[in-house]
């Protein structure tokens, strides 16, 4: 998957109960959230003043680690610039960078370090939570289409959505090739129909048929981890969170990884149903400079 980015809005405020948001607080009645497992990533930016004159004030912006989830809780950001984080209703995290006086062609280097607490099993979520909400068919994840239900009323468990979540992660794996990385967003039919998409397409999909068999479920893009890491830019990834039996639970096909609150995946942003109709590619990127003489490389 690429690194695209786009503008941040106050997003689902439909989700929003009197209790807080359950995905981003990721507790529920009285249980303490437990996050016991300390993680540390780091990533950094070359940014390039490409013209023979100096650019005097150069933006960009980046994300950060989700501020908290079932399974991850940040714990604070250290970065070798100043920035403005700005913090959406899902917790959604953006740096806004800005840097002076770069010299004709001149370099800047920029380094961030998030320090977050993972769980070893999933966080419970507040009673309250709209479930609901995470079963809604979009324009990416069309669960209502004939095509799709078929397929998902033949990976039902009735007796056990954690079994139906596991069927279909497996026919994902199974049956979805991977083709490397597409600039459009394409979408559930389209992995379908044609067996074969990104990680995008991959999610797409998984949310469609998970939600088709009534298992809420969000889309959510980052970087697959295991322990502290220098995020590359070719890692960053989409893959699906879901709630079987209102258990936090990670699938992701193209990796070929299931997980019920393994530390492993860490989240830099959480699509809404709102993005998933407009389609992803204006908000799932990692980093965005709107200056046509800068260029911004990340470093891994």
């Amino acid at each position: 998957m690429t690194l695209r980015f786009g503008s941040v809005t106050a997003l689902l405020a439909v989700l929003l109960t009197a209790g807080g948001l359950a995905y981003v607080q990721g507790q529920g009645g009285n249980e303490q959230p437990g996050y016991p497992v300390e993680r540390t990533v780091r990533y950094g930016f070359t940014v390039q003043n490409l013209d023979n004159r100096a650019v005097e004030t150069v933006r960009f912006r980046t994300l950060a680690p989700v501020k908290r989830t079932p399974t991850q809780r940040l714990e604070g950001i250290e970065a070798s610039h100043p920035y403005r984080l700005e913090e959406d209703a899902l917790g959604n995290q953006v740096l806004h960078f800005t840097l002076q006086d770069l010299p004709p062609h001149g370099q800047a280097v920029v380094r961030v370090t998030a320090r977050l607490r993972l769980a070893r099993e999933p966080n419970p979520v507040k009673k309250t939570y709209p479930f609901g909400e995470l079963l809604k068919p979009s324009e990416l994840a069309p669960a209502d289409h004939p095509r799709i239900r078929k397929l998902a009323d033949s990976l039902a468990d009735p007796e056990s959505p954690r079994a139906t979540l596991r069927g279909t992660h497996r026919w994902a794996v199974d049956n979805i090739a991977y083709e490397g990385y597409i600039a459009e967003d394409r979408g559930a039919l389209y992995a379908l129909e044609n067996r074969t998409g990104d990680c995008t397409e991959a999610m797409s999909l998984s949310l469609a048929l998970l939600r088709a068999n009534e298992i809420p479920s969000v889309g959510v893009a980052g970087f697959p981890t295991s322990g502290n890491s220098v995020l590359s830019p070719e890692d960053f990834h989409n893959w699906v969170a879901a709630w079987p039996e209102g258990e936090a639970w990670v699938t992701d096909p193209v990796n070929e990884r299931l997980e019920e609150g393994i530390p492993g995946h860490i989240a830099f942003r959480v699509f809404s149903p709102d993005e998933e109709e407009a389609g992803l590619s204006a908000t799932q990127s990692f980093f965005r400079t709107d200056q046509e003489s800068v260029s911004i490389r990340m470093e891994g």
